[in-house]
């Protein structure tokens, strides 16, 4: 009964990307490492997820003299939309299948072949088994010829009770598919829970320092068991054995204007101030900048950005990057000044501040410097 359950595994799924046949799909030495810095660096306002996530990573993959880990890590990753879970599993598969992360531009792709994504959906009933049995292939053909498996499934809690019978049998019984992907991570995303998380980041005015990790591992082991009890699919015993083959609950609380003011200053100097580097300039902002672009976010009744992190990109776009098009536009009908740096010409200056009177932006020319 268990092996045609997890045969059934694809069930869980509906679509998946990023599988081809070249790249890496063995997790690099310098993986925790790697984890530790990129995800430290790049994932803003989720200090004690990514500092419990580093922590299991890195535990499950180290050698032991016993040899591989006889279970796959499983995490369940919770949160409101925009907090950073996606972008979470996408560095993830970046820090542990390249040496170096930050030059791994090809992944989600080639550059990291050992993660599939999957996404929770729902075919109409004459294509169902059809489809499902297409994905059914794909998936245990990329656990089978993987050596060190990622597998993320998004928006497992909408899952229905044939596919989560599905799920919980990969989890309990991988060794059915592969004895030897003990090293598999297994990363589940879900909104469940998020109206709990961000009653807490309230009640605790945006402190996020103030909340407890046992505080949100508790609430979201009860909704998650509570969610799966309602559905009413398998048994207690079940339901209660599948919950306890999760490692670990990890909170993505809402973010903050000040997170917001963290994550414009990083848009600017990831984006933009490398921009104008690789055109020999170098690029300065005044920090009321920062909090204009703030101002012009939208929020909703607890000051929390609506949408999360997505406002970032969209309110540079929307003021910003007009100045930096018109510049790169100078710069390319300019051959005499294009590449400064290259050619040993001192930096040219460029400052963004906000216009007098405060109704835009503007980018001011300084200098060589």
């Amino acid at each position: 009964m268990a092996v045609t359950l997890i045969v059934g595994i694809a069930s869980v799924i509906t679509a998946l990307y990023f599988s081809t046949s070249i790249g890496t799909n063995r997790f690099v030495p310098n993986a925790c490492a790697n984890v530790d810095s990129l995800l430290s660096d790049r994932i803003v306002g989720q200090d004690a997820a990514i500092s419990s996530l580093v922590s299991a990573v890195c535990e499950h993959i180290r050698e032991r003299p016993g040899g591989d880990p006889v279970r796959p890590l499983v995490i369940s990753v919770h949160g409101p939309p925009g907090t950073g879970k996606t972008y979470t599993h996408t560095l993830l598969a970046r820090a542990m299948y390249n040496q170096h992360p930050n030059k791994a531009m090809s992944c989600p792709g080639p550059g990291c072949t050992g993660v599939k994504v999957l996404y929770g959906m729902s075919y109409i009933e004459t294509e169902q088994e059809t489809q499902l049995e297409m994905v059914r292939r794909a998936v245990m053909e990329h656990i089978r010829s993987t050596p060190d498996p990622i597998l993320v499934i998004e928006e497992y809690d909408k899952l229905d009770c044939k596919s989560r019978a599905m799920l919980r049998q990969l989890v309990r019984h991988h060794e059915l598919i592969d004895e030897d992907k003990g090293r598999m991570i297994i990363f589940l995303e879900s909104n469940l829970g998020f109206m709990e998380l961000v009653n807490l980041v309230t009640t605790e005015r945006g402190n996020k320092s103030r909340i407890m990790q046992e505080t949100t591992d508790r609430i979201l082991r009860q909704v998650s068991l509570d969610s799966w009890l309602g559905a009413s699919c398998e048994s207690l015993e079940d339901t209660v054995a599948f919950a306890a083959t999760i490692n670990q609950y990890l909170a993505f609380l809402p973010l903050t204007r000040q997170d917001m003011a963290v994550l414009l200053e990083k848009e600017l100097a990831y984006n933009y101030a490398r921009r104008v580097a690789a055109l020999g300039a170098k690029l300065t902002w005044d920090p009321a900048v920062v909090q204009w672009l703030l101002n012009r976010g939208d929020y909703d009744q607890n000051n929390f950005p609506l949408d999360g992190a997505a406002q970032v990109a969209s309110l540079c776009v929307r003021y910003v990057a007009r100045h930096f098009r018109t510049y790169e536009i100078e710069q390319q009908s300019t051959p005499t000044t294009k590449g400064n740096k290259a050619r040993g010409h001192p930096l040219q200056r460029l400052r963004l501040s906000v216009a007098p009177g405060g109704r835009e932006l503007l980018l001011h020319k300084g200098g060589d410097g």
